[in-house]
């Protein structure tokens, strides 16, 4: 007899099949949180599914998209399209969770189509920097904000870039890794669609990280996360993971979108982000990033 072919499946693999398998079956779905959503808001839920999905799935996977500030400002001489502008900080309430009153930047506005509850999205700056010492290491760092500093609710995150990624491997620190970690820390820090936002931005001045993730990743993902030049695609293990949080996002309902803003406008992340590199701590295991106000509760708030 002839031997069994059996399919092979290891979250270290790049081929496509490896890839696509990590990314659909070790994030679920959020059941708790869907049947907290159904029946008495079952409109509006309905509305941020379809709209999440037709803007976020692409052959498979979603996708974040680019961030437009001209869709969301008046126009005009005077038009706001800086995020300071656009996002001002403002407090919150939230229906299903009394007491809660956490701070965010946030974009509020009148809806012209669909559900007439406004558009609410909220807004987080996150940088990586990346030094070498006077020992000639490299030393990288991660920050992120979600509103001012000294808020009752912690908004203001720094931390070390891990030497570990995600999935067990060591990997040498870069200002690019350093981008992309912060990004994943951000979206990480809270299941932010169990606020109720139909989407969220996640502000940066990295190139890399808003074009990796718009335009390149799904070729990458489909030539085995080798790049059109020949080259294995670096940080492929943070954007295997990337791409599953995005899956979450997607499947819950809450859009992720991307804004590649000028440095000057992201000076608070940046500062984080190179004040975690002066901390001197070394964090060697991934770490999955949590806000310290959450609970072990189906809230997760």
């Amino acid at each position: 007899m002839g031997s069994i072919t059996r399919p092979h499946y290891s979250d270290l693999c790049d081929c496509h099949e490896c890839t696509t398998k990590l990314i659909t079956t070790l994030i679920t779905k959020d059941h708790d949180w869907m049947r907290q959503h159904r029946s008495p808001k079952q409109l509006p839920y309905d509305f941020r599914l379809w709209s999440a999905k037709s803007a976020m799935l692409n052959g498979g996977i979603f996708l974040p998209t680019v961030f437009n500030p001209d869709l969301f400002s008046e126009p005009g001489m005077y038009r706001r399209t800086t995020p300071q502008a656009l996002f001002p900080e403002q407090s919150w309430t939230f229906h299903s969770f009394p007491g809660f009153r956490p701070y965010r930047y946030t974009l509020s506005m009148p809806r012209a189509v669909g559900p007439r509850q406004a558009i609410k999205i909220p807004l987080i700056y996150t940088d990586g920097a990346c030094s070498i010492d006077d020992k000639s290491t490299v030393k990288a760092g991660i920050g992120f904000s979600v509103c001012q500093p000294g808020r009752s609710l912690k908004g203001c995150v720094r931390h070390s870039l891990e030497r570990e990624g995600p999935y067990g491997q060591v990997f040498p620190h870069t200002s690019e890794r350093a981008e992309l970690r912060a990004v994943i820390a951000a979206l990480e820090w809270r299941y932010w669609y169990r606020e109720g936002w139909e989407a969220i931005v996640i502000a940066t001045n990295s190139t890399y990280v808003v074009d990796g993730a718009t335009n390149c990743v799904k070729g990458w993902l489909d030539n085995d996360w080798w790049t059109a030049d020949g080259f294995k695609v670096e940080n492929r293990d943070l954007w295997k993971y990337l791409l599953q949080l995005l899956r979450l996002y997607g499947m819950h309902g809450c859009e992720v979108m991307l804004w590649r803003i000028e440095s000057m406008y992201n000076g608070r992340a940046d500062q984080l982000a190179k004040t975690a590199i002066a901390d001197g701590l070394v964090q060697e295991k991934w770490k999955t990033f949590k806000d310290p106000q959450l609970k072990d509760s189906w809230f997760d708030i």
